[in-house]
């Protein structure tokens, strides 16, 4: 079934759910300041901001907020990057790179999908 207006209200809660459960168990959520402290050996002096901006809502992020630290090193308040990759956002929206690693199971499927509208001898 399609995606948008199309997919009914029970389809949508069950995608948000498996799109949660699968960011949970790849990107960890903590409090600001524990994420911080774990990031100083992999970042040069004088590179972590105090109190940053999640990008997503465009408020500060206190010490003790709960958030999400993607491997790009870019932070976002947990329920914002809950919310933004349930609307089916893929990327970080600072630098556009993955969230989590792509499911192969889903990457064949929309591979699948190409397929079906290229014109016949177009390789992919």
């Amino acid at each position: 079934m399609a995606r948008g207006n199309y997919e009914s209200a029970s389809a949508r809660e069950i995608r948000q759910k498996s799109r949660i459960a699968r960011l949970n168990s790849l990107v960890q959520t903590q409090a600001y300041h524990d994420w911080s402290l774990s990031q100083q050996d992999k970042l040069p002096p004088d590179t972590m901001k105090t109190h940053p901006i999640c990008v997503i809502c465009l408020d500060t992020i206190e010490d003790a907020a709960q958030i999400r630290g993607l491997g790009c090193l870019h932070v976002f308040h947990q329920t914002c990057l809950d919310d933004w990759f349930t609307r089916m956002n893929e990327f970080c929206p600072l630098c556009h790179r993955p969230i989590v690693p792509p499911d192969p199971k889903t990457k064949g499927r929309k591979l699948a999908r190409i397929r079906t509208h290229l014109p016949a001898g177009t390789m992919v």
